[in-house]
């Protein structure tokens, strides 16, 4: 089980929240969707580092709960990363 998990917080009828969703469900990586409006880290996330494109997605310790990466919108590269990562884990 990966220590970790990716944290999707989008917002109504949002293509890149859609992308991001069906890019890690394709790739059987789980995932849990927050509304934006009503996630808090993700909105400090957005604040802190003055994002302005959805989804914020971030990526948590499970067991420490702090936040280990972050980016706005469809980023391929960040997902990718972070597939291998979970892939990687479950392999151990």
């Amino acid at each position: 089980m990966a220590s970790f998990k990716i944290m999707i917080a989008s917002q109504p009828s949002c293509q890149q929240c859609r992308s991001s969703k069906r890019y890690l469900t394709k790739k059987v990586v789980p995932y849990m969707e927050t509304k934006y409006k009503a996630d808090e880290t993700a909105q400090g996330i957005a604040s802190d580092n003055s994002y302005t494109a959805a989804p914020i997605c971030y990526v948590v310790d499970k067991h420490t709960g702090a936040t280990l990466d972050h980016w706005a919108g469809f980023n391929m590269h960040k997902l990718h990363q972070w597939v291998e990562n979970y892939k990687r884990e479950e392999t151990k």
